[in-house]
């Protein structure tokens, strides 16, 4: 059975109508941990800011 890439973006296939069978997507990144925990940290600094910048405002 061909299955032919959509595209890469966002990981589609093309599968002929006829057929039967399953499609499995794994996706494995060592460095998702990382840019999840800096971006978590970014929120955390920008609400940060935002409320202690408001406290000495007024």
């Amino acid at each position: 059975m061909p299955v032919h890439f959509v595209n890469d973006l966002i990981m589609g296939v093309e599968i002929p109508s006829n057929s039967e069978g399953e499609v499995v997507f794994t996706f494995t990144s060592p460095h998702t941990i990382y840019f999840a925990l800096v971006s978590i940290l970014g929120y955390l600094f920008i609400g940060f800011y935002f409320f202690f910048s408001k406290k000495q405002t007024k």
